[in-house]
C-alpha cells in the first residue's frame, strides 16, 4: 500500500535528524539514542536506538520500501502533521474521510467511478455508465399503478402521481397546489357517464367532459409565467359531451296479447350514437306518458303490464350520455280481449314414489281458455307451507317428477294449469308418502394401502343397493389395537370411498372398519387388519425406579422409568390402561434423556386412579408429535436389576 501524503515532509524531516544525528554522535551518545528513538516510533516500533540511527543516515524513498500483499487496520503509516512526523494506523487514518473533507467534483459523466460491494465486503470499482445500463434493462418491465376512481377526486402529487386513473363512477376531477410541477396521469372514462374535468384545468379544445370510453393525459408544470394543468384528451372526446342522438325511425307494434305488446324500431340515421332507449306509452288520448323502460338496449322490446281490450300510444326516445334524441312518431295498437282462465287439470295421480321422489301425472283441462304451460305445487301433508316444484312445464305436459323430498314422509300435491294473462286454475290435491329409506348394505373389497410409520391409507367399494337396501350417503371409519373389543372413530361423514387412517402407533397391528351410512341408518360393517410401522424404538427393561410388582394404592404417587433404544423419540407419555390393547384414556408427560443410542424415559406421577387391575403404557413419540414407539406391561419384560415384572398392577 503506497501513502503519498506528506512524502516530502518525511524527507525533509529525514535530512535534518541526518544532519542532527552526525554532529550529536560525537558530542552526546545520550541525545543520540532519544532522537533515534523517535524516528524508530514512526517507521519501526520495534526498531532499537543503534538501528535508528543507522536508518537516519539511508535516503527513503517509496519505491525502495518492501511490497506487501495485505494490511491491517492497526498497520501505522507517517503523516507530517503541524511540522511533526507522526505514525497514525490504518484505521484511524481512514475513518474521518467524511463527504465534507473531499474536493467539489466536476459535472458527472459515464466514465466516473464509485465504489460498489458485490456480494462481499470488498470494494470494487463502478461507473456509472454501468447503473445507467442496468436501470434500462428493468424498464420494458415496468407497468404504470392503476388507481380507481369511484368519488369525486383532488389530484394529488402522492397519490395520482405517475398513475393510471381508471373512472368507473361519473365524477369529477379537480387539481391541487400539491400535485407539484412535472405530474402527470392518465385518466381514463369506463363508467356509462361523463367525468367532469373541474375549474382550474385547460383542455385541448376548450371542453370540461371526458365522455364514457375516452381518455386524457392531465400534466401540470410550472413556468415562468404561472402554473398550468393542462388535459389532452383522445380523439374522439370532442372537448364536450357527445351529440345527441338523432329521432328513431320505423316504430312499429306487433304481438299483442291481452297484456303485453311488442315494438320495433329502426336506430337513428343522425346525431349522435344511441347508448340507451326509452320506451314510454300511455292510453290513447291520455296525454300522460309512462315510462315502460329507460335503458332498452334496442330493438325489439315487449311492454308488459297492459290491460286488455285497450289502445294504446307508443313511442321510442334514443339516448346517449350527451342527452335524449328527438321522440320518434307514435304508433297506436291496441292489446287483445282478456281470454278466459283455463279449465283445472283432471285426473291428477301420485306414483312410482320412491324415498325422495314422487312422479305426478294429469289430463288437460277439458274446458276453460288455453293453456300455456303448468305449474306443480307439493308441502308435507301435517303442514301449510306450499313449495313450487316447477313453473316451466310445457303446456303438452302431463307428468312431472317432483324431487327432494324426505322419505317415509306424506306429501299433499296440486298441479296449475297456466294461460297468457289470464291466471291459472289448480287441480284438486292428492296425498301419497314417499317409501322408507333403508339402510346400506356392508361395504365390499375393503383393503389397506401401502402404509407408513403412522398411516394406514383404506379403500372400498360402495355397497350394493337392493329392495332391502340403499345408497350410502357417506361412511364412518373405525379403528382399534387388535384384540381390543372398543372401537374408536378415525371419522364420520366420508363421501368418497377412501380414507387415510392417522395417529397410528408404529408397530402395533389395528383392526379397521367400515360401514356406510344414510338417513335410516348405518350398515353393517366391514373389518380388515394393517399395521403401521416398524416400530422405531426397542424396548430394554424397566428402568431403576421398578414397575410395581405388589398392590400399590390407586389414586397415590409412585415411580415409573423404563429404557428403550431409539434415534426418533423426542417425547413420551405414561398413562394406566384396563387392557394391553387399549391405549390409556388419560396419559401424562415423561422426562427423556438422551444417552446415545440410549434414551431413558422416567416418570413420576399418580398411581391408577381407582382400584382393579391396571397395565403400564408408555408411548413415545417424534418432533412432529407421531407416535414412534410402545412399551405396553408385558409377562417376560425384567426390570434393571433383571427382576421379571408382573404385567397387570393390582390397585386397592
Amino acid at each position: 500500500m503506497t501513502i503519498a501524503t506528506g512524502d516530502e515532509a518525511l524527507a525533509a524531516d529525514v535530512l535534518a535528524v541526518q544532519t542532527t544525528a552526525a554532529s550529536a554522535l560525537t558530542a552526546a551518545g545520550t541525545a543520540l539514542a532519544n532522537s533515534a528513538t523517535a524516528l524508530s516510533n514512526s517507521v519501526a516500533a520495534e526498531a532499537s536506538a543503534a538501528a535508528a540511527a543507522a536508518l537516519a543516515a539511508v535516503a527513503l524513498s517509496v519505491p525502495a520500501l518492501p511490497v506487501v500483499s495485505s494490511v491491517a487496520s492497526n498497520n501505522t503509516v507517517p503523516i507530517g502533521q503541524s511540522g511533526s512526523t507522526v505514525a497514525v494506523t490504518l484505521q484511524t487514518l481512514l475513518n474521518p474521510e467524511t463527504i465534507d473533507l473531499l474536493a467539489t467534483a466536476n459535472p458527472a459523466a459515464d466514465t466516473d467511478t464509485f465504489p460498489s460491494g458485490q456480494g462481499s465486503n470488498v470494494l470494487l470499482r463502478q461507473t456509472l455508465a454501468a447503473v445507467w445500463s442496468l436501470m434500462a434493462s428493468h424498464l420494458p418491465d415496468y407497468h404504470q399503478p392503476v388507481v380507481e376512481l369511484t368519488a369525486n377526486t383532488n389530484l394529488d402529487g402522492s397519490t395520482h402521481n405517475n398513475r393510471l386513473l381508471i373512472c368507473s363512477q361519473g365524477i369529477t376531477i379537480t387539481p391541487t397546489g400539491t400535485m407539484g410541477s412535472g405530474f402527470v396521469c392518465d385518466v381514463v372514462n369506463v363508467s356509462g357517464s361523463n367525468v367532469t374535468l373541474g375549474a382550474g384545468i385547460t383542455t385541448s379544445n376548450a371542453g370540461n367532459v371526458l365522455p364514457t370510453g375516452e381518455s386524457a393525459r392531465i400534466v401540470s408544470a410550472t413556468y415562468s409565467g404561472g402554473t398550468v394543468n393542462f388535459a389532452t384528451l383522445s380523439a374522439g372526446s370532442g372537448g364536450a359531451a357527445p351529440a345527441t342522438p338523432g329521432q328513431v325511425t320505423g316504430l312499429a307494434a306487433s304481438g299483442a296479447t291481452s297484456s303485453t305488446m311488442t315494438l320495433s324500431w329502426t336506430a337513428p340515421s343522425s346525431g349522435g350514437t344511441p347508448t340507451a332507449y326509452t320506451v314510454n306509452y300511455q292510453v290513447t288520448g291520455a296525454g300522460s306518458w309512462t315510462s315502460a323502460t329507460t335503458s332498452a338496449s334496442g330493438s325489439p322490446f315487449t311492454v308488459t303490464g297492459l290491460s286488455a281490450s285497450t289502445s294504446y300510444e307508443f313511442e321510442v326516445i334514443a339516448t346517449n350520455s350527451g342527452g335524449s334524441g328527438m321522440a320518434s312518431s307514435t304508433v297506436t295498437a291496441s292489446t287483445g280481449a282478456a281470454t278466459a282462465a283455463p279449465g283445472a287439470p283432471t285426473n291428477l295421480a301420485a306414483s312410482e314414489a320412491t324415498s325422495s321422489t314422487m312422479e305426478l301425472t294429469w289430463s288437460a283441462p277439458g274446458s276453460g281458455g288455453t293453456v300455456s304451460g303448468y305449474s306443480a305445487y307439493f308441502k308435507v301433508h301435517s303442514g301449510s307451507t306450499w313449495s313450487l316444484a316447477t313453473a316451466g312445464l310445457a303446456a303438452s305436459a302431463t307428468s312431472y317428477t317432483v324431487t327432494g323430498l324426505a322419505s317415509g314422509t306424506s306429501y299433499d300435491f296440486y298441479v296449475a294449469a297456466n294461460s297468457a294473462g289470464s291466471g291459472s286454475t289448480s287441480s284438486g290435491t292428492v296425498t301419497a308418502s314417499t317409501t322408507t329409506i333403508a339402510g346400506p348394505n356392508a361395504v365390499t373389497a375393503l383393503a389397506a394401502g401401502t402404509v407408513t410409520n403412522f398411516t394406514v391409507p383404506l379403500s372400498w367399494t360402495a355397497p350394493a343397493i337392493d329392495g332391502s337396501h340403499g345408497a350410502a350417503a357417506t361412511y364412518t371409519i373405525q379403528y382399534r389395537i387388535n384384540g381390543s373389543t372398543n372401537w374408536a372413530t378415525a371419522a364420520s361423514g366420508i363421501a368418497t370411498a377412501y380414507y387415510t387412517v392417522t395417529g397410528l402407533i408404529a408397530g402395533l397391528e389395528y383392526q379397521f372398519n367400515v360401514f356406510g351410512v344414510n338417513a335410516a341408518g348405518s350398515g353393517s360393517g366391514t373389518t380388515t387388519t394393517g399395521t403401521p410401522g416398524p416400530a422405531l424404538g426397542t424396548f430394554t427393561y424397566w428402568g431403576t425406579g421398578g414397575y410395581p410388582n405388589a398392590p400399590v394404592t390407586h389414586g397415590t404417587t409412585g415411580a415409573i422409568a423404563t429404557f428403550t433404544v431409539s434415534s426418533s423419540v423426542a417425547t413420551a407419555s405414561f398413562g394406566w390402561s384396563a387392557t394391553q390393547v387399549d391405549p390409556p384414556a388419560t396419559l401424562q408427560a415423561m422426562t427423556l434423556f438422551n444417552g446415545n443410542p440410549l434414551v431413558y424415559g422416567s416418570y413420576s406421577g399418580n398411581m391408577p386412579a381407582s382400584a382393579g387391575t391396571w397395565y403400564g403404557w408408555m408411548i413415545f413419540y417424534d418432533s412432529g408429535g407421531d407416535a414412534v414407539f410402545a412399551v405396553i406391561a408385558t409377562t417376560g419384560q425384567t426390570m434393571q436389576n433383571g427382576t421379571a415384572i408382573t404385567p397387570g398392577v393390582t390397585a386397592t
